[in-house]
């Protein structure tokens, strides 16, 4: 079954001495992208995540993520996705993901 959205994961690290927002992320990839938590069973959108000061904000599974959405093309396993991350206050930051070998899929914990 082809899909026109994906969710991705990173984590982000803040070595700075306050909290960073992040607040939208870009991609060639996709038409937007979207931040959202997860509770339980409970997929939510959210406006912005907190990057702790000093720590880091895990963007995985059963979590914090965000959903690249209106997809260009359906990435291949080993492509590589650039994402610009932008924060309130702060500089935006490059990555550089890898489509994993083995797909995931939504599995929410609870």
């Amino acid at each position: 079954m082809l899909t026109d959205e994906a969710a991705a994961y990173v984590t982000v690290s803040n070595s700075g001495g306050t909290d960073a927002q992040l607040t939208s992320v870009t991609t060639p990839l996709a038409a937007h992208v979207t931040l959202h938590t997860t509770t339980g069973t409970t997929m939510r959108q959210v406006t912005s995540l907190t990057v702790p000061a000093g720590g880091r904000l895990v963007l995985g599974t059963g979590g914090a993520h965000m959903m690249l959405e209106t997809l260009t093309h359906m990435p291949s396993v080993g492509e590589r996705i650039t994402l610009m991350l932008h924060f309130t206050h702060a500089t935006p930051a490059t990555v550089t993901l890898t489509v994993p070998v083995r797909p995931t899929t939504y599995h929410p914990r609870g």
